[in-house]
């Protein structure tokens, strides 16, 4: 196995091994999904057909349609990724001001996030929703119209599992056939993953908000940063995580 710092870096891997097989583990969101899109691409171009992607992509807004369907969370306002929606723009938010919700696109700074706050909150008192740019040096109410264009090139929406939430329609990526060349799944015999939730991990709860971390049996018992169980606590974005540090 080796650590990459883009995609890209793949074709020389496999230009120097053309006895061997080179898979790319694919995982992110619309942000990191664009460069793995272009890497294929380019195999794709320069006939290059030791490279394959294990595809594990998400998308954000049929996440955001589950979770205002969710009947147990009363959710009035969405802080918005900055990093996903530089590539996105404010169209994958158009169903939150839709559904009687404010958006707001923010950074990652805390002035950031208060002043993303500050304008939900002007939102609501005006009951006037709309999906706002807290984050315009960043975002573009476009987003980039050449990594959408390569993501719907190469891609197309699929059901997927996320842990803790379980199947959200259409809300991964998988090749297609035009690419499916590219698709380590279609490549080799790839066993089905059974994804298994760890007894006593509340993970789902927590990030849909109903309950906080400490809430958790698991949280700082079981289930630390050295040690994870959750998929709250393994990323170091991860609200377990965050929480676990600085509460």
């Amino acid at each position: 196995m080796r650590i990459v710092s883009s995609a890209s870096e793949c074709i020389p891997i496999a230009l120097g091994n053309p006895d061997r097989q080179v898979v790319f583990m694919g995982i992110g969101f619309e942000t990191t999904t664009p460069t793995i899109a272009s890497m294929v691409k380019t195999c794709k171009v320069r006939g290059i057909g030791n490279v394959t992607v294990f595809s594990a992509h998400k998308v954000i807004p049929p996440a955001i349609s589950a979770l205002l369907d969710d009947r147990d969370l009363a959710i009035d306002a969405f802080l918005c990724p900055g990093h996903v929606s530089t590539i996105t723009g404010t169209a994958a938010y158009g169903e939150i001001p839709a559904r009687g919700c404010a958006a707001v696109i923010t950074g990652f700074e805390p002035v950031d996030i208060l002043e993303g706050i500050y304008m939900i909150l002007g939102q609501i008192l005006k009951h006037d929703y709309s999906v706002e740019i807290q984050y315009t040096r960043g975002v573009s109410p476009q987003g980039n119209v050449k990594a959408k264009g390569l993501i719907e090139e190469v891609f197309t929406p699929v059901d997927a599992r996320w842990r803790g939430l379980g199947v959200i329609p259409g809300s991964g990526l998988e090749f297609r056939d035009e690419y499916r060349e590219f698709d380590a799944r279609t490549r080799f015999e790839i066993p089905e993953i059974d994804s298994r939730e760890p007894a006593g991990c509340r993970c789902g709860e927590v990030l849909k908000g109903i309950i906080r971390p400490s809430d958790c049996p698991l949280f700082r018992h079981a289930c630390t940063p050295d040690s994870p169980v959750g998929p709250c606590m393994v990323s170091q974005e991860g609200t377990c995580q965050a929480y676990y540090k600085c509460s």
